[in-house]
């Protein structure tokens, strides 16, 4: 997810309708922003900054990664030493085409404003270190005398934080990783999933049996769920070489049809039903039309008609397996697992730019861990959906047993180009993995945690020790071997 630095604008009357548009982005609200451009332009067509944010909207939005190129490159054109353009392009290109160029235009972006945090943080998302150069060590003084106000000191810090990861600094690592998160300012509730657990278990002790679902068998979607930096980007890029899946990457769909069947419920005075027991009082023609609207928002996405099947890789859907299954009761489920530590160490060092607040503290990385074990757990116990648990560790090290397995879940034909995920040709890969994507399959981050484990002791507790912790690694690794 691109960074969004504050814009540096001429003192022009369209300057606050640019600013505005920032914070949009800054906000996620893509759409909103590029019509926010839209107006500027009709105004000022020669303002590269509009161009630029506009043009990072569009690619946000999956619009045409060519169109959302050109236009970054004509802004660039427009606002050559603008290190903002610089910054846009890239971050597009670092998702699209050619990394080297984008790493090149990172790096001119920098010498262009070395206050360019957000140019750092993403330039270093897409770079390997293996040696701490003088930009790197530049930044890390300057990070040490507090010269950054707050928010670019959190940014430099995540960004730290990654490099020394890479050079295997450990304790310098998670002394800026702590800094930075502890300046992110993103509280967690705990009682949010604890509420939602309990609601669950009321369900499972009523069941599904005679709850309406859509109807919905032929064809469906692939749900790819898990925690965060699990390897479900892994798992969809696999899939996407199959010539028969559309990779639809990280849908909000489920999200949306559940707060919509909600709100509908509050609105009739259902205040005594929660996300999972609400779905008992669902009619079948309801599920059925947020199917259709799911596979039309699919295909607006894609840009044609998807005659085959779609992947959605949202790893909270974890937590509305029940939904999936009154959606899609067909629908294969795949569920990754991996070291509870390699997760919450991935997930403590990425800045997150929404949501997902549990992985700002250590020790609220193992309670959503565990919250999401047991809705896996006890959903897989009452839906008809087929569950894969697929292990990570278990992948990397017998890739192709492990692929062809996947496939068989899945229902499709063996195809060998799943076994190079790295040449995918997916036009934009909008993950936090967006970087390992376009890698061949790699196992450096294997058992990263060891390293770690003196400097996350809060962690480790949060998990509930670490007996827990192994006890639950063998068990995903044994169920991971398991044949579905």
């Amino acid at each position: 997810m691109a960074q969004l630095p504050s814009a540096t604008l001429l003192n022009r009357p369209e300057t606050a309708s640019v600013d505005q548009a920032l914070r949009l982005m800054a906000e996620a609200k893509y759409e909103a922003a590029a019509k926010m451009c839209d107006q500027v332009l009709a105004v000022m067509p020669d303002n590269a900054t509009a161009v630029s944010v506009r043009a990072l909207a569009f690619w946000q939005l999956h619009r045409d990664p060519k169109y959302c190129i050109a236009e970054a490159r004509r802004a660039l054109a427009m606002a050559p030493d603008s290190s903002t353009a610089h910054n846009y392009l890239a971050n597009i290109l670092a998702t699209t085409e050619d990394l080297d160029e984008s790493k090149r235009l990172f790096e001119q972006a920098l010498r262009l404003d070395p206050n360019n945090t957000s140019a750092l943080f993403n330039y270093v998302d897409v770079t390997k270190f293996t040696e701490e150069t003088p930009l790197i060590r530049s930044f890390y003084e300057r990070f040490l005398s507090d010269e950054y106000i707050p928010a670019q000191r959190e940014m430099v810090g995540f960004a730290l934080a990654k490099v020394y990861d890479d050079l295997k600094m450990p304790q310098r690592a998670i002394e800026v990783a702590d800094v930075a998160n502890s300046l992110s300012n993103r509280p967690y509730n705990p009682k949010l999933l604890d509420d939602r657990t309990r609601d669950l278990v009321r369900l499972a002790q009523v069941g599904f049996d005679g709850v309406a679902d859509s109807g919905k068998r032929a064809s469906p979607p692939i749900f790819i769920v898990g925690m965060p930096r699990s390897g479900t980007t892994l798992v969809e890029t696999i899939l996407s070489r199959h010539p028969e899946v559309y990779a639809a990457g990280e849908l909000l769909a489920v999200s949306h049809i559940e707060q919509l069947m909600g709100a509908h419920l509050m609105g009739q005075g259902r205040r005594d039903l929660g996300p999972h027991t609400m779905l008992v009082t669902v009619p079948k023609e309801v599920y059925a039309k947020r199917v259709q609207e799911m596979k039309r928002l699919v295909e607006r996405q894609a840009e044609r008609t998807i005659r085959h099947r779609y992947t959605d890789k949202m790893p909270m859907n974890a937590f509305k397996l029940t939904l999936i299954s009154r959606l899609f009761p067909t629908a294969p489920i795949v569920y990754m697992r991996r070291h509870p530590l390699d997760i919450g160490l991935s997930c403590y060092f990425k800045r997150f730019t929404k949501g997902l607040e549990f992985a700002f503290h250590q020790e609220a990385v193992g309670h959503y861990y565990r919250r999401m074990e047991e809705h896996v757990e006890i959903s897989r116990r009452i839906i008809p959906n087929p569950v894969l648990d697929l292990s990570y560790e278990t992948l990397i090290e017998d890739f192709e047993p492990q692929v062809r397995r996947l496939l068989d879940f899945v229902g499709l034909k063996w195809n060998p180009a799943c076994l190079n995920p790295e040449q995918t040709d997916r036009s934009t890969v909008m993950t936090a993995s967006k970087w390992q994507v376009r890698q061949p399959v790699y196992s450096s981050s294997r058992a990263r945690w060891k390293r770690y484990e003196p400097y996350i002791g809060r962690m480790i507790e949060g998990f509930g020790g670490m007996d827990w912790i192994e006890k639950d690694f063998e068990e995903g690794r044994a169920a991971g071997r398991t044949r579905n």
